[in-house]
């Protein structure tokens, strides 16, 4: 079709037919596919308009994207983030993996955390920054993806002891390289020290989950972990939300709703238990 002759007809029912039939093998794409879809759609003809000049306005701009059922994978189980770890602690990479299922922080903020926001004494860690790549270039920015901005999170005795481990291993890595070390200062670095690849703990996440025969889950989902086992451990919402860096503790409420209506059934037997 001549992008001139382009409505916002075509496009709502370019949308309905993707969020139906619009994969390859005719299958129905999720809500977030057909959401990049349109982000995608509506930046090209956002050029064509303010750039280029050869169209008058952008269609695609006021057309809501279907809203799909988000697909929300079920948290690993203590014993199945356990098998995890195990497979993954004789990687030099182990301790992202770790801070990320006791931490529950982002992969973009580990990626940013250097060792100055690492306080061993006071076990303690300041998560302040977020790396990401845009169009291809990694980026680093002064403030978190929920917006808090700064945090400080405290670590466990043993996951200090791995970040001590990690570190003294890093130090080994840089008498080896020599000449070719760069000090970037990250936690997370290659063996000469630049910091790692935006995609590698992904990538390596899947690698491990393979071998230990676990269920689909992301990288992502470790996050998520963390929350679920705080959360019907009974921490208060507020310390979850500053913990997990969402500025308004609502976000966390309205993420983690299925935990409260899981608790909700088992509610009347904690209280009878209470006043015995």
């Amino acid at each position: 079709m001549p992008i001139a002759r382009l409505r916002p007809a075509d496009v709502a029912k370019m949308y309905r037919e993707l969020s139906e039939n619009g994969g390859a093998r005719g299958e129905k794409l999720s809500g977030r596919t057909v959401e990049y879809i349109g982000a995608v759609l509506k930046n090209a003809l956002a050029y064509a308009v303010d750039v280029e000049g050869i169209i008058p306005k952008n269609v695609a701009k006021g057309v809501p994207v279907p809203k799909n059922d988000k697909k929300v994978n079920e948290p690993f189980s203590p014993e199945q983030v356990r098998a995890f770890l195990t497979e993954a602690s004789a990687h030099r990479l182990f301790a992202i993996y770790r801070l990320a299922v006791y931490t529950g922080a982002r992969k973009g903020e580990l990626l940013a955390l250097k060792w100055s926001d690492l306080d061993f004494e006071n076990r303690s860690l300041v998560i302040s920054k977020n790396r990401l790549i845009v169009r291809g270039e990694s980026v680093v920015q002064s403030s978190t993806k929920g917006g808090e901005g700064r945090r400080t999170i405290s670590l466990d005795p043993e996951t200090v002891e791995i970040l001590r481990e990690h570190r003294k291993r890093q130090l080994e890595e840089r008498i080896r390289a020599g000449s070719l070390w760069n000090e970037t200062g990250y936690i997370f670095a290659t063996e000469f020290g630049e910091p790692i690849y935006y995609g590698t703990p992904t990538q390596l996440f899947t690698k491990i989950k393979n071998r230990v025969n676990l269920p689909e889950q992301r990288f992502h989902d470790l996050r998520h972990f963390h929350a679920t086992q705080l959360l019907k451990a009974g921490t208060p919402l507020h310390i979850v939300a500053h913990r997990l860096g969402h500025r308004d503790p609502m976000v966390t409420a309205k993420t983690y709703a299925h935990i409260d209506a899981d608790q909700a059934i088992n509610v009347s037997l904690v209280f009878a238990k209470a006043v015995e």
